[in-house]
Parts: C-alpha cells; structure tokens; sequence
C-alpha cells in the first residue's frame, strides 16, 4: 500500500478516535439546536509556502456511518495572509450543518517572499439524521454533502483553496 494511503488512512483513524469516543462517552447524539456549535477538532500544519505542501494527501471530505451518527472528516490547504486559521461546526438550521474555517481573522507576520497556506484536518460527528453538511471557507462554500445513504463516502474537494491574492 502506497505511503499516502496509509498517512490518510491513519489520519482518518486518529481523528475518527480522538472524536467519536469523547463524543460518545458524553452523549454527543441527537439534533444539536439551531445555531448551535457542534463539537469538532482539527489540527493545523503551517503556516508555510504553499508550494512547499504535498498535495497528494488532501483535498477531501469522508463522512461515514458511526452508530447513532455520521463522523465527518476532511483534510486541506488554505491560503492565507496571516498566521492562523479557525475552523468550527454549527448546525444552521434543523439537520444543515456548516463547517466554517475561517482565514479572515489571520493574524501575525506575513510572509513576503510567497503565498503563505496551512493544511487543516478536522472531524466532528453530526446526528444520522442530519440532511447536509457543507463546508465553507471564509463564507464560501466549497462543498455540500448530503445524507443520502448510510455507506461511507469519500468526496473529492481542491486540495488548495485560496481565500488571498497575495504574493501570487
């Protein structure tokens, strides 16, 4: 088996265990309110110059059935100009989940000699009943899934999504 297999695949399993074993052992089921945060985790690499990240690892979302919810999983570059990212997971109306990773609110030196990313790896667990979970970056929506069967899914996303125009 390839090595980036095996990092995405021991990603998905570290993130999948650091997340649903918490949320299960507190009771993290059933329809979070409206405008609620739901619980998430995520891990940031960088920042650093974009074209310094294997690509190969990235770019995309997994979500799969984990008894009375979905774990959701994704992993990305995002540039920015500042020095960190936000990322968070809010149900915005009944069963429509959105995950916001933030880039506006950047802060610390900026990078002059190139365009500055980091990669984002995040998880959270949305009830079974959920009808969609979009991710979104800086208020853009980069992808919606939907809750159209209980088989897991691997959806493909851009591997790097610029949110700046800076340094090319």
């Amino acid at each position: 088996m390839p090595l980036q297999n095996l990092r995405i695949i021991g990603i998905v399993v570290l993130i999948t265990v650091v997340l649903v074993v918490p949320l299960v052992l507190v009771g993290g089921t059933g329809q979070t309110p409206t405008n609620e945060s739901v619980g998430s985790v995520y891990s940031t690499g960088g920042p650093k110059c974009v074209d310094a990240f294997n690509t190969t690892d990235v770019g995309w979302i997994h979500e799969v059935s984990m008894g009375d919810g979905y774990s959701i999983t994704s992993a990305v570059i995002v540039t920015h100009s500042g020095s960190e990212l936000d990322a968070t997971v809010r149900n915005q109306t009944d069963g429509q989940y959105t995950i916001q990773i933030d880039a506006n609110g950047s802060t610390g030196p900026r990078n002059t000699t190139c365009k500055s990313a980091t990669e984002i790896v995040f998880a959270t667990k949305v009830p079974s009943d959920f009808e969609s979970v979009t991710l979104q970056v800086n208020n853009h929506e980069v992808k919606t899934i939907p809750n159209d069967d209980s088989m897991p899914d691997l959806y493909e996303i851009p591997p790097v999504i610029n949110t700046s125009t800076e340094n090319g």
